[in-house]
This record gives C-alpha cells, sequence and structure tokens, in this order.
C-alpha cells in the first residue's frame, strides 16, 4: 500500500487528529500514566464520517515534538467507518 503525499490530505488527517485529541483528551491521560497492552480505538466524528483511531497513536501525536514526522504512520491506522 502507498502512503499519500498529498499536502490536502495531510491538512484533513490533521484535522481528524486535533478534533479526536480535544474529544477524547482524557482518555489520552489516562493512556499516557498507564498505557494498555491491547489495542484500543477511540471513534472521531468530522465532517460527517465516523474515524477509528488507535489510542496509541493518538497519544503519540499529542507529545511528539515534531508530530509531522509520524503523520505518514499515522494515516496508515486511521480507519473511515461506513454508515
Amino acid at each position: 500500500m502507498k502512503a499519500v503525499k498529498h499536502t490536502t490530505h495531510h491538512i484533513h488527517i490533521k484535522q481528524i487528529l486535533n478534533n479526536a485529541m480535544d474529544i477524547h483528551k482524557e482518555a489520552i491521560d489516562q493512556f499516557k500514566f498507564m498505557p494498555f497492552k491491547e489495542m484500543i480505538y477511540v471513534e472521531s466524528v468530522f465532517k460527517d464520517r465516523r474515524y477509528h483511531i488507535p489510542l496509541k497513536y493518538l497519544s503519540l501525536w499529542s507529545e511528539h515534538p515534531h508530530p509531522n514526522e509520524i503523520l505518514s504512520l499515522i494515516q496508515d491506522v486511521i480507519t473511515i467507518v461506513k454508515k
């Protein structure tokens, strides 16, 4: 699978991640304090679409000093949920 390199795509993913961070701030703080062994997903609704994002990668996005460096890693694990 090829990673998308378009800047507009990255802008959209950043918006999704920032929206999810605002919604799930408490869950991110809990994960930072005590990480889980299993993969936990959080759901975020953005522009009439539902996205499932692993909590591990969302917390990584929030604490990374240069989040743009890990954007390509995160975009591969974000899932769009069909209605």
